[in-house]
């Protein structure tokens, strides 16, 4: 096994990332296809990650808001 290709479990679904387990694409889809789903979910992953979780303090000592 080199560098570039990390280790999965025996059915291949799952790459092993420094202990953790991700989730492969289907190897099936289209690279175009798969390339447009990546596109178009990226704003959403980028925002979730911007927001605090819920109930964290910010650097002033406030409280964040709750989602709902």
């Amino acid at each position: 096994m080199s560098a570039s290709t990390p280790l999965t479990t025996p059915d291949g679904r799952y790459p092993v990332v420094r202990g953790r387990l991700w989730r492969c694409t289907n190897p099936e889809l289209p690279e175009a296809q798969r390339q447009a789903w990546m596109m178009s979910q990226s704003p959403d992953w980028r925002a979730v990650q911007a927001c605090p979780p819920p109930g964290a303090v910010d650097y002033a000592g406030k409280q964040a808001a709750v989602w709902p």
